[in-house]
């Protein structure tokens, strides 16, 4: 007997509808989360006889078919699975016959509490950075001469003249 469809709504593999390939839920916590967070079922918590159906999932976070290299004639062959299976990372974002804001055709757009910081301190890094090479021109650039006079002027802003004399007077 196949397994049903655990969304609300959904008659995959019940008696008489349409037969539909399913899914357990993830072992992974933080997937199991984001699962059960997207599927439309005020508390609901996962069996271990709970799944979801294809239906629900992005047609591209299907793998439909297998392949390997075949190392004697050196070409990739592909076959056909039986059972579709999974990308990792998918999560079920489509229910239909559920409210509009239920379901993601395009998939969630909405980046995971780690991304939103690896991308803050991404920003931040990139902001230090531009700080520090602005600062390191300056700094080069008040430190710079080009001539004797700037040199004296230099030495006097920075009271280099207390590590020894110097001679301002030129030879002709």
């Amino acid at each position: 007997m196949p397994f049903k469809c655990c969304v609300t709504g959904c008659r995959g593999n019940y008696k008489g509808t349409e037969k539909v390939h399913t899914f357990s839920f993830p072992k992974n916590d933080a997937l199991r989360e984001r699962w059960l967070r997207n599927i439309p079922r005020k508390d609901f918590s996962a069996t271990p006889y709970s799944r979801v159906c294809h239906k629900h999932f992005q047609p591209d976070d299907l793998i439909w078919e297998t392949s390997a290299f075949d190392e004697k004639n050196g070409k990739i062959i592909k076959a056909s699975l039986q059972r579709p299976k999974l990308k990792e990372g998918a999560f079920p974002s489509i229910f239909d016959g559920c409210p509009s804001y239920l379901s993601s055709q395009a998939g969630s757009s909405r980046k995971s509490p780690n991304e939103k910081k690896m991308e803050r301190e991404a920003n931040l890094m990139m902001k230090a950075i531009a700080h520090s090479k602005l600062s390191a021109a300056e700094y080069y650039k008040s430190r710079t001469f080009s001539d004797f006079n700037e040199l004296l002027t230099c030495c006097m802003q920075y009271n280099f003249l207390h590590f020894g004399t110097l001679c301002t007077k030129t030879i002709s």
